[in-house]
């Protein structure tokens, strides 16, 4: 069996660098938007990459370190965008009075989970301050080393020109560590928008090139304009090398199946408080 895996994150890729050759043999092709942290002034996240940072994690978790409170995790992401998801909801909404837009990715958007302090402190100290995703075996995943360089098959690495979590210039230095085959594609828009974009929308652009790019600022310099989704030429990259199709098996309704459903949507945990 081959499939594709497909990471918004980088907690979905080190699952997939760390699985064992038996398993990772089984995927024919990877779509990648991994954010390498790059220094400030280039990377808004670099304001939360300060040493000192820890202290200020510790306050916010609960005295058992089981939880952190989803409108931290919120706060944080929305001081890397103030003016847009701040601001201005403080000008428009609290100043003059507006209703809130009706607009279905921020409402998704606003559908803000908790998360295991541990796990939380972990990915923002390893994977930001100390960027030990790039240091060959200087993270474990269950007993196996992970070396970026392990990674050869074939990414097709996708990044927002306006995401603000994941800046172009950080999804980019993915293509340093890989060793396999990438294909590189900016898309308009940002973190959320630029990806979830269905071509039935009819919304924003994505840019290409085709001549090797050594650098993003060489990419955008050469690049190739396409109105609408980029999932069209995502698509036809992923038949280019799995062409072949086999109909979806197992249940497709939650307690339909083998296993029982534990609750209903979005799930109890999300309720805690």
């Amino acid at each position: 069996m081959r499939i594709t895996f497909r990471d918004t994150c980088k907690s979905r890729a080190i699952a997939l660098i760390a699985l064992p050759p038996a398993y990772s043999r089984r995927i024919r092709t990877t779509v990648s938007k991994i954010n390498i942290p790059i220094s400030p002034p280039e990377n808004p996240a670099g304001c939360l990459n300060h040493r000192n940072e820890g202290s200020l994690l510790d306050a916010d978790h609960p005295a058992n370190g089981v939880l952190f409170a989803r409108r931290s995790t919120a706060a944080t992401f929305n001081l890397l965008r103030g003016r847009d998801l701040i601001w201005n909801y403080v000008v428009n909404n609290y100043l003059l009075g507006n209703d809130y837009p009706q607009f279905d990715l921020l409402h998704w958007n606003g559908d803000t989970t908790n998360l295991p302090a541990k796990w939380h402190r972990a990915y923002l100290t390893d994977l930001y301050r100390d960027n030990k995703l790039v240091v060959p075996k200087a993270m474990t995943v269950l007993g196996q080393p992970l070396d970026l360089r392990d990674v050869k098959t074939p990414t097709y690495v996708q990044a927002g020109r306006e995401d603000h979590i994941a800046p172009a210039e950080s999804v980019w230095k993915i293509t340093d560590h890989f060793t396999g085959p990438v294909r590189f594609v900016l898309a308009g828009s940002g973190h959320i928008a630029g990806v979830v974009n269905p071509p039935s929308a009819g919304k924003y652009q994505y840019w290409t090139n085709e001549s090797g790019a050594k650098s993003l600022e060489e990419f955008v310099a050469g690049a190739t304009e396409t109105k609408g989704s980029w999932w069209p030429d995502w698509i036809k990259w992923i038949n280019e090398r799995a062409p072949a199709k086999i109909k979806a098996e197992g249940a497709r309704v939650p307690g339909a199946g083998s296993l029982p459903s534990l609750d209903d949507a979005p799930g109890s945990y999300v309720r805690t408080r």
